[in-house]
């Protein structure tokens, strides 16, 4: 007989099923989340680092209230929401854009220090999981902050001078950042392999994030207390496009950190690949939008394709040379996935891990880029000859002076400055690799940061010797010659300032740079074109018997699977 109160009746009270609706939620709840939620929550919340910054975050909120409100009397100011509204903004965001971000970098970094990783990936847990469970807890912080401080947001609509669409929209567009910071740490986290880089990134996030808050204080002060910041029409449009390449970025993050604490032989590559496609839409689809005003385009249409050129170009470079140098191995069970028809092989195979067909995945999203922009731009002038649609005239008009050769020219150079600098990364990859088949993608990124120095300073360092001319002069006076042939800068500036590009020095430039870089890109691909055929691996027979055994296990108890049974029905059938 069980005492109420004793030890054997709160036992008998635990092992009793929930019977309220709110209970059995929670239950089911907590068995689905991961491990590494509960534990990073726990060690959140636990810690002074959170203590003290929610102590900080309150002492701050209830001083510039009061202060706030008593300057805002003596003042006599009649709208006291702007201002008041600005401070509790300007205090929100330091925890949100520099102490959740950067506790996100230091909870993956720890891992590594503290050599649990490879713990926590010999788990039935995925990678997945785990970057999840770090992105909760981080995101369970960052709404606890928000409680604080988001009363006395609201407070501030009753104070006059601010509208709603001041108060929500920087609150949705802090949560975006937020998140997308603590995707942009994680990811960094994972790449902290050893000592040096581990306090290399550290002091370069610290700097970014602290620049981020105070690019958020800038946007605060100019949007609300100066009223610069249009939240309407154009405006709106325009901010609504950052807070997409920003959840975009964040997005990619996120599948980097996953993929980068994956195993080295897993298919670690295929969501992020196709993550990084759609954030080129992303990035790409707004821009037209913002340069269309009731109807007619504000900018000139060449100018629209360069730049479209220009931005996709450089994202394929600067991710190319991360996917260029990534490790090449995969798993026999990985391999057992890849295409088996040739269509397959060439174009779903560029989705699999490997240096090779990521340098291949970069190279066709840039010229198919290229290509779509060049073929598009073409057809609507086209039709703008035909349709006198307002649009399109304006198209039309803008375009009647403009030699359409130019400015597809300077955007195909455009995708042969990207091709060569990425072959060139690719092809310093393979050699600094070389039987050491362990690499990290961040070596892509120094190669690449390397090249462009080394090619800027060498090719500038000449032009002006043998010139005999400054910088500074050299660069108002467009002076262009063979000598800075393989210089993206000095064309990029040149072809803003001169689109037509009919110079000889341009054009033969640019034939002596096609052949390098088609020489480049003929070595990368000897090298990649093996790994993009390779066959799939055929599935082990011991496979196979695992699997028709668990087949059948999940048949009647006799042991006959689903197919014996329908056989034996069909052959007792009468004729």
């Amino acid at each position: 007989m069980n005492v109420p109160g004793s030890s054997d009746d709160n036992i008998s009270l635990l092992m009793v099923p929930p019977t309220k609706w709110y209970d059995r939620l929670a239950n089911w709840i907590g068995d689905r989340c991961s491990p590494i939620l509960i534990k990073e929550c726990r060690q959140a919340l636990k810690s002074r680092q959170f203590l003290w910054t929610f102590v900080v975050l309150l002492l701050a909120v209830v001083t510039w209230s009061v202060w706030g409100l008593s300057m805002s009397v003596s003042s006599g100011v009649n709208e006291a929401g702007p201002m008041l509204l600005s401070g509790y903004l300007w205090i929100l965001g330091f925890p949100l854009s520099v102490v959740v971000p950067f506790s996100c970098f230091r909870s993956l970094a720890r891992e590594y220090e503290d050599e649990t990783i490879h713990l926590m990936t010999i788990t039935t847990m995925t990678p997945y999981k785990i970057i999840n469970g770090k992105m909760v807890s981080a995101m369970l912080q960052m709404w606890l902050y928000f409680a604080a401080v988001t009363p006395c947001i609201a407070f501030t609509y009753l104070l006059r001078g601010v509208s709603l669409t001041q108060i929500y929209f920087p609150l949705i567009f802090a949560v975006i950042g937020s998140t997308a910071l603590c995707a942009l740490g994680l990811m960094l986290g994972g790449l902290t392999r050893s000592l040096f880089f581990r306090m290399a990134i550290s002091v370069l996030f610290i700097g970014m994030v602290l620049l981020i808050y105070w690019g958020w204080c800038a946007f605060v002060l100019f949007g609300i207390v100066e009223g610069e910041m249009i939240f309407e029409d154009q405006g709106m449009i325009a901010m609504l496009m950052v807070m997409g390449w920003i959840a975009s970025t964040g997005l990619v993050c996120y599948q980097a950190a996953a993929a980068i604490i994956s195993f080295p032989a897993e298919n670690r590559s295929t969501a992020l690949r196709v993550t990084m496609m759609v954030q080129v839409v992303v990035i790409v689809a707004p821009i037209l939008a913002t340069f269309i005003i009731d109807g007619a385009l504000v900018v000139s249409p060449e100018f629209i394709v360069f730049l479209i050129t220009m931005i996709v170009c450089h994202y394929w470079l600067l991710m190319g040379s991360m996917m260029g140098t990534e490790s090449p191995g995969m798993s026999e069970r990985v391999r057992r996935t890849l295409p088996k028809s040739i269509v397959g092989q060439s174009f779903m195979s560029l989705l699999m891990p490997g240096p090779g067909r990521g340098y291949l995945f970069a190279l066709t999203n840039m010229w198919g880029w290229g290509g779509i922009v060049l073929v598009g731009s073409a057809s609507i002038q086209a039709i703008a000859e035909f349709v006198s649609w307002e649009f399109l005239a304006q198209w039309d008009q803008n375009t009647r002076t403009v030699n359409y050769l130019s400015f597809a020219a300077s955007s195909l150079a455009n995708c042969v400055y990207a091709t060569f600098y990425l072959s060139t990364v690719v092809l310093l990859g393979y050699l600094i690799r070389g039987r050491n088949r362990k690499s990290n993608p961040i070596m892509g990124l120094l190669l690449l940061i390397f090249v462009f120095a080394m090619v800027h300073v060498g090719t500038v360092s000449a032009h002006l010797f043998f010139t005999a001319s400054s910088y500074s002069d050299a660069y108002e006076a467009n002076q262009f010659t063979l000598l800075l042939t393989g210089n993206w800068w000095w064309f990029l500036s040149d072809a803003f300032d001169n689109p037509n590009l009919s110079q000889a020095d341009y054009l033969l430039s640019l034939t002596l740079l096609s052949g390098a870089t088609a020489i480049l890109v003929i070595i990368c691909l000897y090298k990649s074109l093996p790994e993009l055929i390779a066959p799939p691996s055929k599935v082990p027979a011991r496979v196979l018997e695992e699997v028709e055994r668990r087949r059948k296990a999940r048949a009647p108890s006799s042991g006959e699977s689903i197919e014996d049974i329908f056989a034996a029905r069909e052959s007792l059938r009468p004729r």
